[in-house]
C-alpha cells in the first residue's frame, strides 16, 4: 500500500487498523447531522458501556483476560480522548471495547490517535446527544470530572459567547 502523505504511519499494512479508520470516517460522516441514531449500528447502550470504560470509575473484573481487555480498551479510548475530543464519539460508537484492546497493544492506537483524517473532525452534537452523554456521566459519576467536563464543552461549545463577525 502506498504512504498516505496525510497520515503518520507509513506502509500501513495492518487491516483491522484501516478497518477501524474507515468505520470511524464513515461514522463521523453519519453524526455530522449532530444526532446520535438510536438504531442497531448506534446502540445506546454499547455508547453507555463505552464511555463509562473511558471516564467510570475504575473496576476490577475477576477474570484476568477481561481485566486486561477492559484496561487496554480504555487506555486506548483515552489515547483517543486526548488526541481530540471530537473523535471520542465516533470512536466509541464505531470500535468495540476487545478491537480497542487489540489496537492498543499492537500500538495502532497511537497511529490513528495522529492520523490527520481522524483528527480533523470536528461535530457538533444535538441536545439528544448532550442528555444521552450526560445521563451516562450521572450513572458512572464522572459528571463533575474535568476530563468530562472538557469533552463536554468541546462537543457543545457552551459557555462560549456567540459571535456574528458581521455585526
Amino acid at each position: 500500500m502506498a504512504q498516505n502523505a496525510r497520515s503518520p504511519v507509513k506502509n500501513v499494512t495492518d487491516t483491522e487498523q484501516l478497518k477501524a479508520k474507515q468505520n470511524i470516517l464513515d461514522t463521523v460522516g453519519k453524526l455530522r447531522g449532530g444526532h446520535i441514531p438510536d438504531d442497531s449500528v448506534y446502540h445506546r447502550k454499547d455508547i453507555r458501556d463505552r464511555l463509562l470504560i473511558t471516564l467510570g470509575p475504575l473496576t476490577r473484573p475477576p477474570v484476568s483476560s477481561t481485566r486486561w481487555r477492559r484496561n487496554s480498551a480504555r487506555k486506548g479510548y483515552l489515547t483517543i480522548l486526548k488526541a481530540s475530543h471530537h473523535l471520542l464519539v465516533p470512536f466509541i460508537i464505531s470500535i468495540p471495547p476487545s478491537v480497542c484492546a487489540t489496537l492498543t497493544s499492537n500500538g495502532s492506537i497511537q497511529a490513528l490517535a495522529e492520523d490527520e483524517d481522524l483528527l480533523s473532525t470536528r461535530l457538533k452534537l444535538d441536545d439528544d446527544a448532550r442528555e444521552l452523554l450526560d445521563s451516562i456521566a450521572v450513572d458512572g459519576g464522572f459528571t463533575d470530572d474535568q476530563i468530562y467536563t472538557d469533552l463536554i464543552n468541546s462537543l457543545f461549545l457552551e459557555g462560549l459567547p456567540i459571535c456574528d463577525p458581521f455585526i
